[in-house]
């Protein structure tokens, strides 16, 4: 069972398969992210669905023809999306984010407290990028502190 899924960004190799998870499961996202997925979502009716949905063929018996089933159209599924504007907890797990560089707008590296110690996840790793710097700057400072 999964509490959650977190997105590091919206590049296809990480966010392909958003919409092959179950609509339960909570999706944790930055700003940036979720609006590139729903472009991305916009552009490509009916081949991705990241964030909204669609139950497809449902059929119904007719109202009008008895005997007779029709196609309901596309009827929406909510799926659980959370935003990133704060630190956040899924289980006993607290999640830190920072924004960091990558070739796509809403990039995002966390911090992960556990009981055991800290998990540092970035997504993708470029070295040539102050945010990166900046981010391994404040895990490793994080880490001094405690």
């Amino acid at each position: 069972m999964f509490d959650g899924i977190v997105l590091s960004h919206s590049h296809i190799d990480h966010a392909g398969f958003i919409p092959f998870i179950r609509s339960d499961i909570p999706f944790y996202a930055s700003e940036g992210s979720l609006a590139i997925l729903k472009a991305m979502e916009q552009t490509s009716y009916g081949f991705y669905e990241f964030l909204e949905l669609k139950e497809k063929f449902k059929i119904r018996e007719s109202k009008r023809e008895k005997g007779k089933y029709i196609r309901d159209r596309d009827s929406s599924i909510r799926r659980e999306i959370v935003s990133l504007k704060s630190d956040f907890k899924i289980g006993e797990f607290s999640f830190h984010f920072f924004p960091i560089d990558h070739s796509i707008v809403g990039a995002t590296a966390y911090v992960i407290e556990t009981q055991e110690g800290s998990i540092v996840y970035t997504g993708d790793i470029r070295f040539h990028d102050l945010l990166f710097v900046k981010f391994v700057e404040l895990s490793l400072s994080r880490k001094k502190q405690r």
